[in-house]
């Protein structure tokens, strides 16, 4: 598993972000533009995420960037790493492009730590090469980055896996930076791939030149050309010669490269020819050839007596080299069944072979050394004397066995007098190492080591707590088992997430954590540590308030000042009593009106008449 980068160019998306199915992880590559993470979802994945600057419209672009992910999304080959998904982030101008992850060393480490491979590590790595080109071809397309960070090696077999394909021309066609001349080298890239614009359709003959530029690289130690993307074109011209090549390849490989990193693309030979070479200098090979001598096939001098027949499993008719390219078109080398074969195996089978150190002089003729035939299978019968010394050895065994086990008893019934009773612990076993994907057992255990800039955090796998950093866990499984997931916690600090898939190698995870005051409301995704509950502040009792009566009330007690040992505990508010109820005033009484006084009459009944103040009836006054 690769290392996070850490780098001042942040990345588009953050750790942690859904882009629709698939979730962000850690950043393990830049190159110029595009940012390299890996992905979960429903498989593990490798994105590659780049916020969209280019001077062709975006959505031209799109269009152009999602036909090229249909058509590589069709490829199924053994080879290639299959495209999972294309797609722009909704309402960002943020794009990525989504393969399967593939676990195993790239090339270019390899390369790195062993600048020349054996020539037969070499040609087995081009075939596979050449073959993964061949079904890209077939199907119209052109892979256009055939660079030694794309190309991973799985297991101990280097089973090549070509990955990233059409993704560095369509971004470069859109005037954007793939990294190729910044984080990455050009020694692989033709001359018309640097001129190449959103118009320029490549041809195949663009990966027959990285094809043989790689594979000089991987003979010699060192790139064919240094290649700058404004300086002169590289390649070759009718009459040029490749430099420094090695004195063991033959001539037949050297005039085909030669004719491979031509300059002008319609000069170059076609992929089938240059894979019908490389089939035939494989043969020469063999899979044992390992010393130098061996690899000088150029042929002895005039003087020199003719070479050794070869053996008849590996002569060669025109027949059987059609048939051994046959084998090779379908991922077969011929040499990879020269041995049994086993059910369960992958097809390639051949390990790799260490590196050759060129010490003989360059003056010396070169000289083939005669293969030695092939030593007769002798079946192994046991004599009586070994029948018996074997009855021998496993009696004394047995004696001895049986020696160990009384002795074990009577000591365990001296510790262990009656009335006690001992709990035996479980037998252990040793775990049996881990088979690899060719079904080799790894000789060594590599460990996973978690460390954190702040020691002491717990770190999980399935909802098992496996200790606190720093930890070693061992690795287990294989390169065919899926990447373990671990995640990092610690109180105060957000929760981190590690990948690690099956490697052979230790591998040293260092973990800063991210104390959760410092997350941001822009990511949701991240996690944020739980907050302690506030401590109970003291609050003092509070007598309740007098309603104001009428007579004055008494002056309060001082309140006594609270010793230290006194706990304020807040009270619950006393219910107020209701008021009493007033009675409702009676309605005044309403007083009668006086009694109207009865007319005054005469004697006989009559009323008088009513007179006015002089004292005269009013009827005379009017």
């Amino acid at each position: 598993m690769a290392e996070p980068v850490q780098s001042a160019a942040p990345s588009p998306v953050h750790n942690g972000r859904q882009l629709g199915p698939w979730m962000v992880g850690n950043r393990f590559a830049i190159r110029g533009d595009v940012h390299l993470h890996q992905g979960m979802g429903a498989t593990n994945v490798e994105l590659a995420v780049w916020r969209y600057r280019g001077s062709e419209p975006l959505p031209r672009f799109l269009d152009h960037l999602k036909t090229d992910a249909e058509a590589w999304g069709a490829l199924r080959h053994g080879n290639l790493v299959r495209v999972q998904d294309v797609g722009r982030a909704s309402g960002e101008l943020t794009c990525f492009w989504i393969q399967e992850v593939t676990p195993g060393d790239a090339l270019a480490d390899r390369l790195k730590a062993q600048p020349i491979l054996a020539p037969n590590a070499a040609m087995h790595i081009a075939l596979q090469l050449g073959h993964a080109l061949t079904e890209v071809h077939r199907a119209g397309l052109v892979h256009g980055d055939l660079d030694p960070a794309n190309v991973a090696l799985m297991g101990g077999n280097d089973l090549v896996r070509l990955g990233w394909g059409g993704l560095a021309s369509r971004i470069e066609g859109a005037g954007m930076d793939a990294g190729r001349g910044s984080t990455r080298s050009l020694a692989e890239v033709a001359p018309e791939a640097l001129r190449a614009n959103a118009d320029r359709t490549l041809e195949a003959s663009t990966d027959v030149y990285a094809l043989a530029a790689l594979l000089y690289r991987m003979l010699v130690g060192q790139p064919p050309f240094l290649a700058r993307r404004m300086g002169p074109l590289p390649g070759l011209e009718p009459r040029d010669r490749l430099p420094a090549l090695p004195p063991f390849v033959p001539a037949d490989l050297e005039s085909i490269l030669t004719r491979s990193l031509r300059r002008d693309f319609s000069q170059r030979p076609p992929l089938s020819e240059l894979l019908g070479v490389l089939v035939d200098v494989e043969q020469r090979l063999g899979p044992d050839s390992l010393s130098e001598s061996s690899f000088d096939m150029a042929g002895p001098p005039a003087a020199s007596p003719p070479p050794p027949p070869p053996p008849p499993d590996v002569a060669r008719t025109a027949s059987s080299r059609k048939r051994d390219y046959d084998s090779i078109l379908f991922n077969e080398p011929r040499s990879v069944h020269r041995g049994v074969e086993q059910p369960g195996l992958p097809p390639h089978v051949r390990s790799v072979v260490p590196t050759l150190a060129h010490t003989a002089p360059q003056s010396a003729p070169a000289v083939r050394s005669p293969t030695p035939p092939p030593a007769p299978e002798v079946e192994w019968t046991p004599t009586p004397a070994r029948r018996s010394r074997f009855w021998t050895v496993a009696a004394l065994a047995a004696i001895a066995g049986l020696l160990m086990l009384g002795g074990m008893t009577l000591a365990a019934a001296f510790l262990n007098p009656p009335g006690r009773t001992v709990v035996a612990p479980a037998p252990t076993t040793a775990a049996a190492p881990a088979p690899s994907a060719a079904g080799v057992a790894t000789p060594e255990r590599a460990w996973i080591v978690i460390s954190t800039a702040q020691p002491g955090a717990i770190v999980m796998e399935d909802g098992k707590n496996l200790g606190r950093t720093p930890l070693r866990i061992p690795m287990v499984g294989g390169p065919a088992d899926p990447p373990r997931h671990f995640v990092v916690q610690r109180e105060g600090f957000q929760p981190t997430q590690l990948m690690q898939p099956w490697s052979a190698r230790d591998v040293q995870h260092t973990v800063t954590l991210i104390p959760s005051t410092e997350a941001t409301p822009e990511d949701p995704a991240e996690g944020t540590a739980e907050e302690a509950p506030p401590a109970p502040v003291p609050v003092r009792p509070v007598a309740p308030r007098p309603r104001p009566t009428a007579a004055k009330a008494p002056p309060a007690a001082p309140e006594p000042a609270p010793s230290s040992a006194m706990k304020f505990v807040k009270e619950a508010p006393k219910p107020k009593p209701a008021p009493p109820a007033r009675p409702a005033p009676a309605p005044a009484p309403v007083p009668a009106p006086p009694p109207r006084p009865a007319p005054a009459t005469n004697g006989d009944g009559d009323p008088l008449p009513i007179r006015d103040s002089r004292g005269v009836p009013e009827a005379e006054g009017s």
